[in-house]
């Protein structure tokens, strides 16, 4: 008996004559699987067809093979069957996209599931899926917005994500249709497509991995930022903690009393330079590493002791250091803008406190 082709819309008992036709004659999975591919490549479906490619042929239910045999002969089928069927196909591409093939683990090397695997892909996916369709049914030619989409029906970020990982990838597949080196295998799905129809289909593809980066840069919370406290800020300061030097003798003040300090004396006991630091701006000295920040470089200035032992002798309070500074007949230069481990913490006047 011949395969029954009816090219008209056919009523419910027609269908299940014919579906018997082809449970009898055509029930091989592989031939199954192949006449869902060919109806979805006819209909420019290349999403569920990229999807459902990967199951293998026994996950593909005879019945939806048979159904897509019918369609591809001309058959129109009742309402409530074709609304089932695309149910079928929405659920089988939503599958096919997080089905892996199954590979022998190794001890030495086991294979690291990618963060695309583990996203949770929203069951509504089906619904951008049909704006495809529409688009492609439309001359490549939509007013869809991905965005709005996203913010109406209050998308989750990882389903957001997992969303720019399917549409980037079909992205990047017509793009291999477009642009030299053509990929002839993959042209032949997109057969009933020209070039130009080839280009708004990748651009609107664009269009949509976009508007989900854009969705979730929108809904994502800012992150609060962690306040560091003065210790851990000046955790890093290479500095001098004590100095003993015949009759000299210098212990360091706290790097940590630096973080907003209106001045700030320190002295290098190699290049035995005296250096003075003024705050600015209010906030006072800041610290990032070793190198001091925020002050005047103006009236920040460094001069070199003669006679250290006696300078130093004896140290107060920073105004007695800023006296001192003065004092010096030595050529100025400017402060260096880093601490080392040569250097002396010799002075630091914090800011009033209000």
């Amino acid at each position: 008996m011949k395969e029954p082709i009816h090219k008209k819309k056919i009523s419910q008992s027609e269908l299940l004559s014919m579906l018997n036709w082809y449970s009898v004659n055509n029930g091989k999975s592989s031939t199954i699987k192949s006449y869902l591919l060919d109806w979805l490549m006819e209909g420019n479906r290349s999403i569920q067809y990229a999807n459902i490619k990967n199951l293998p042929d026994s996950s593909i239910e005879p019945t939806i093979g048979y159904i897509s045999r019918i369609l591809s002969n001309g058959s129109i089928l009742p309402k409530n069957t074709m609304t089932s069927f695309d149910d079928c196909l929405k659920d089988l591409s939503r599958k096919g996209y997080t089905f892996k093939k199954p590979v022998t683990p190794t001890v030495d090397k086991p294979k690291r599931v990618s963060t695309v695997d583990r996203i949770v892909v929203d069951q509504r996916i089906g619904d951008v899926e049909h704006e495809i369709d529409k688009f492609i049914s439309n001359d490549c030619r939509s007013e869809f917005s991905m965005f709005k989409w996203l913010m109406g029906h209050n998308i989750k970020s990882v389903d957001a994500k997992g969303y720019v990982a399917i549409f980037q990838d079909n992205a990047m597949e017509i793009f291999q249709t477009i642009e030299e080196p053509i990929n002839k295998e993959i042209l032949e799905n997109y057969k009933n497509l020209n070039k130009s129809q080839r280009r708004r289909y990748h651009k609107f593809l664009i269009s949509i991995v976009d508007d989900c980066q854009k969705y979730i840069d929108t809904i994502k919370k800012p992150r609060r930022k962690k306040v560091k406290t003065n210790k851990q800020l000046t955790s890093k300061v290479q500095y001098c903690v004590e100095y003993n030097d015949n009759d000299l003798t210098l212990k360091s003040e706290p790097p940590e009393d630096i973080i907003g300090a209106k001045q700030l004396w320190v002295y290098n006991t190699k290049t035995r330079y005296l250096s003075g630091y003024y705050g600015i701006n209010g906030s006072g000295l800041q610290i990032q590493g070793t190198t001091i920040k925020n002050y005047n470089g103006l009236n920040s200035l460094s001069k070199k002791l003669r006679n250290p032992q006696q300078a130093l002798a004896v140290i107060t309070t920073p105004l007695s250091i800023e006296n001192i500074f003065n004092s010096v007949t030595t050529k100025s230069r400017n402060a260096p803008k880093r601490l080392n481990s040569d250097t002396i913490i010799l002075g630091i006047q914090c800011t009033e406190k209000t």
